[in-house]
């Protein structure tokens, strides 16, 4: 679970993560994501060495999107840690839609493994400024971000919604159910993946710093 863990919070793009492990003669897979992780029952390396064969391929000629990178985030080099001062190298790349923004820097991330994941990006496009929004929510809940902030569109201290979309992927929307279909799961532990971008206009980052944390 540490190592897990660990991944997750230098990987900000993962939608989940597959891992492998060994003990004494035995291996087992693990299946990470935001509503929790299930574990294969153990297998002897002697005696099924084909399903490690076939782990072990996957896991290293598998395309990105399959062993768990988000495609709509891609990062050129370590983020830097919450809040750190903007970078004067290219961290990187995230999609809303088919607009792509430049990462400035990261402002704040969910550290929690099993949750909503919230991640603010500091991020440019067309030599604006904007931020980036990234979040798994509940399925089943009842008001989205999106639908609140039109509702209170202009007024004052309400940051602007520039975009707003439940992340698709080849036409189908982003969920871990998704990812783990052979397990059945009820709305309550199922999450979608969205994304949503504000305009920073006359608002501070310290501002939407302090908005975006709400879950």
């Amino acid at each position: 679970m540490r190592k897990a863990y660990a991944i997750f919070a230098s990987q900000p793009g993962r939608w989940f993560l597959f891992a492998l492990s060994i003990a004494k003669q035995e291996f087992r897979a693990h299946m990470f994501n935001r509503t929790g992780v299930v574990h294969s029952c153990g297998y002897d390396i002697h005696r099924s060495p084909r399903p490690l064969l076939h782990i072990l391929s996957f896991l290293t000629f598998g395309l990105p999107e399959h062993i768990g990178y988000d495609i709509t985030f891609t990062y050129s080099c370590p983020i830097p840690q919450p809040l750190s001062s903007s970078s004067k190298v290219d961290l990187g790349m995230i999609s809303v839609r088919s607009e792509i923004y430049t990462i400035i820097r990261r402002i704040f991330y969910g550290f929690l493994l099993c949750s909503q994941a919230t991640s603010c990006w500091h991020v440019k496009r067309n030599n604006r400024n904007y931020v980036i929004k990234d979040a798994w929510t509940h399925e089943g809940r009842q008001f989205r971000e999106e639908e609140i902030l039109k509702k209170i569109k202009g007024v004052e201290g309400v940051p602007h919604l520039v975009d707003a979309w439940t992340v698709e992927i080849g036409g189908l929307q982003d969920r871990t159910s998704t990812h783990r279909s052979s397990f059945p799961s009820s709305d309550n532990e199922v999450r979608v993946h969205c994304q949503a971008c504000y305009a920073t206009g006359r608002y501070s980052h310290n501002r939407f710093h302090a908005y975006l944390r709400t879950p």
